[in-house]
């Protein structure tokens, strides 16, 4: 199917289950895929442009690094690691084409509630 054609994205957990809004982390690997809904109203596994936001360290700047995290190719799944000493992002994002401005393009996106990583 053409990418045009997708309506919706939706974040799923490694059970298939949709995920949004806060999702609990849990310690270890914490695995999601992308599920695309089209035109048709048809849904299946989407290869989406994934994104987790980091802001650099630049005092002055307050920059966000989007890619830094998970890359810029296109990914079936992708796997967000949680321990105590591990970074902690603050969301994640998965996208129909790679965005690079503000246009309004199909993605969907989750934060992350770091309460059960011990």
């Amino acid at each position: 199917m053409n990418d045009n054609n997708v309506t919706t994205l939706t974040i799923i957990d490694k059970y298939g289950n949709p995920v949004g809004g806060r999702y609990k982390l849990k310690t270890g690997e914490n695995i999601f895929k992308c599920i695309a809904t089209f035109a048709d109203s048809t849904k299946t596994e989407f290869n989406a442009y994934w994104t987790c936001p980091i802001i650099l360290r630049n005092v002055y700047t307050c920059e966000v690094d989007n890619w830094g995290v998970l890359g810029r190719d296109r990914k079936n799944s992708v796997t967000i690691n949680a321990s105590p000493a591990h970074e902690k992002y603050t969301e994640l994002n998965c996208w129909v084409s790679p965005h690079e401005s503000n246009v309004n393009l199909p993605h969907a996106v989750i934060g992350f509630d770091y309460t059960n990583v011990v």
